[in-house]
């Protein structure tokens, strides 16, 4: 009895995780630019990395205070969600920022 009721509740749980997931919308694009951005902090500098995102006429523009592993003027894949964007760096992981800029290309 035990064991049909642990069942049953793995089940109900992989329902709704699955319910909940949500399709990620991946797109494909090159990282336009990389800028290093230094800040004097007393003695001490501190390192934020800005990227730009190319893909479809926009570009997207977000910071990250690690450096990640992308080439510029190479293929990123990436998710655009509302102000966020996840990007998956050239070793596979995900990385997820907020967008500091979206802009469209002019044609």
């Amino acid at each position: 009895m035990a064991r049909r009721l642990r069942f049953h509740l793995l089940m109900v749980l992989a329902c709704s995780l699955a319910l909940h997931a949500k399709d990620r919308q991946w797109q494909s694009g090159d990282v336009a630019a990389l800028q290093i951005i230094r800040t004097p902090v007393g003695k001490k500098l501190i390192y934020r990395y800005s990227y730009s995102v190319h893909a479809n006429g926009h570009t997207y523009t977000f910071d990250e205070k690690n450096k990640l592993k992308l080439t510029v003027n190479g293929p990123v894949r990436f998710e655009v969600q509302g102000d966020r964007i996840r990007v998956v760096d050239e070793k596979g992981k995900e990385h997820q920022e907020s967008i500091l800029e979206k802009a469209v290309d002019k044609q």
